[in-house]
């Protein structure tokens, strides 16, 4: 069996960046990979299980079920495991479930480039992130909301970005919605005191900007924001070390 693996730089990386920042600034342990590949576990179930309503091709089904069935399995027992030793977990799950609501809606009404559906996964990338402070210091406090709101802003501006340079090639109002939020972004943690925190958001402020009309391919605009999240994600770490 073949398992289907997404191939969406952008969910990976939410995946990623939200949960390790949020680990670094609590402490990270062991754990932290077990919950880690629990959470992905569970991106990987719900994607397959999405993936597979979509499809009517009966051969390209049967695959994904096979996929969605081992990776629900390997969530289930993860899960298990990990909400016996930190219950306080399903408080994050709770959170994200009409989060998961909104965004089977616009599966169903076949509108999964929305915005609001853009805003819904980044949402719940970045509160299932939060599961990481519950593993390092068994409760979220104000830094860990802190995280998750810079991360919710960071994966906007992206998703900004990419409609900027896809659906929204020719709506110039939308490039300068995209440049004003970025810009923002960097300002606003300037002034607040984190000004680390503003210069993690500047290549993507860079990025929009320079990368205006610009007539680039899928393929570049997918590796130009996997290097802006890994800017991103480095200098948020220095961050996390100097400020949490």
């Amino acid at each position: 069996m073949k398992l289907v693996v997404p191939k969406q730089h952008g969910a990976w990386a939410m995946l990623i960046v939200p949960y390790w920042l949020e680990a670094a600034a609590s402490g990270i342990s062991w754990m932290h990979i077990v919950v880690f590949l629990t959470w992905t576990a569970m991106y990987l179930s719900v994607y397959t299980g999405i993936s597979a309503w979509k499809f009517k091709r009966h051969r390209r089904r049967r695959s994904l079920f096979a996929s969605f069935s081992l990776y629900t399995g390997i969530c289930a027992v993860l899960a298990i495991w990990t909400v016996i030793l930190y219950p306080a977990i399903l408080l994050v799950g709770l959170a994200i479930s009409p989060l998961f609501l909104i965004s089977i809606y616009y599966v169903k009404t076949k509108n999964e480039r929305s915005l609001v559906n853009d805003l819904a996964a980044v949402c719940i990338f970045s509160i299932g992130g939060l599961a990481a402070t519950i593993v390092g210091q068994g409760q979220i406090d104000r830094t860990a909301l802190l995280i998750a709101f810079i991360s919710v802003l960071f994966f906007m501006g992206a998703a900004l970005h990419v409609k900027m340079m896809i659906r929204e090639r020719q709506n110039t109002f939308f490039h300068y919605y995209s440049w004003l939020f970025h810009a923002l972004a960097v300002v606003a943690f300037i002034i607040a005191g984190y000004p680390l925190v503003g210069v993690a958001f500047l290549p993507g402020l860079v990025r929009t900007i320079a990368a205006y009309r610009k007539p680039l391919k899928i393929l570049q605009i997918g590796i130009i924001e996997i290097i802006n999240a890994l800017c991103f994600f480095a200098i948020m770490l220095l961050s996390v070390h100097i400020y949490f």
